[in-house]
């Protein structure tokens, strides 16, 4: 039972540290799956998105694509670009949060 309790006050004060900084759902899940190529600025300046050569996310291309395209994208990946499908590890939700947070990269 206290061990229980503690599981849960620990899920608790993760979440409410998450909201007190005010990141969203799409910046966590972008930070956790995507951040270690493209960078938490999107820019794509890490040692790996150097080395893949990954998209610059703050570019302005983003714009190009609906919602719906952008989640489809991440949904697929390109293994060509060794980017990663998304679809089955992630929710619609989840993936549409980064698709969503991906439109505030500047």
């Amino acid at each position: 039972m206290r061990l229980t309790m503690l599981s849960v006050l620990g899920v608790v004060s993760l979440s409410l540290s998450t909201v007190a900084l005010g990141m969203s759902e799409g910046e966590r899940k972008f930070n956790a799956k995507c951040a270690a190529c493209h960078g938490k600025d999107g820019k794509g300046q890490t040692t790996m998105g150097k080395k893949l050569k990954v998209k610059d996310l703050t570019d302005g291309a983003i714009a190009k694509y609906t919602d719906d395209q952008l989640v489809k994208k991440i949904e697929v990946g390109d293994p060509a670009k060794k980017f990663p499908a998304f679809k089955g590890k992630l929710s619609e939700d989840e993936i549409r949060s980064i698709a969503v947070y991906l439109r505030t990269l500047k």
